[in-house]
């Protein structure tokens, strides 16, 4: 058998607006809504999980502390 290994989900609870957000990974997705909605918050979420430093990241004109206020605004907040 073989084993795959990588992100098949990404899940945002509670965060950027979304009180639950499961985008599925594991093939062709669309992401199409009205301006304004979240989209680029979805895609910007990415980055979270997948780079190891957030130096290294860019959010759209904002710096790390803003966006991590952004992103985790509680502790019940989680990308997964």
């Amino acid at each position: 058998m073989k084993n795959l290994y990588g992100l098949s989900k990404l899940a945002l609870l509670n965060t950027a607006g979304y009180a639950k957000c499961v985008i599925p990974l594991d093939k062709s997705s669309s992401i199409c809504a009205p301006n304004n909605t979240g989209k680029s918050s979805v895609i910007n979420a990415l980055q979270f999980p997948l780079i190891n430093d957030l130096r290294l990241t860019e959010w759209d004109g904002h710096d790390l502390d803003e966006t991590r206020k952004f992103y985790f605004s509680s502790d019940q907040s989680y990308i997964l």
